[in-house]
């Protein structure tokens, strides 16, 4: 079974949450001379594993930028983040 395939499924459960996560870079540089990255975050409970798909399809195209695409699934106490895809920049 695909993580597109198990994701929907335990985020349908009580009390659980699924977010698309796009990682991009911003503007600012950190003391330390690194890039600082930030996180937009997209509500996709109760998403089928075709509306991830084409969240995710859309996503690419919004943010061109986007470093990677990632899940993040939480709920009763748990934070679990899946990586999706890496997208090439």
């Amino acid at each position: 079974m695909k993580v597109g395939e198990i994701l929907p499924r335990l985020a349908a459960l009580p009390g659980y949450k699924l977010y698309i996560e796009v990682v991009r870079p911003s503007e600012e540089i950190s003391p330390e001379g690194e890039q600082i990255t930030t996180v937009e975050r997209f509500d996709a409970t109760g998403f089928t594993e075709e509306e991830i798909r084409v969240l995710v399809e859309s996503l690419k195209i919004v943010y061109p930028d986007a470093l990677k695409i990632q899940t993040h699934f939480c709920g009763h106490k748990v934070r679990k983040r899946c990586y999706i895809e890496p997208l090439e920049g």
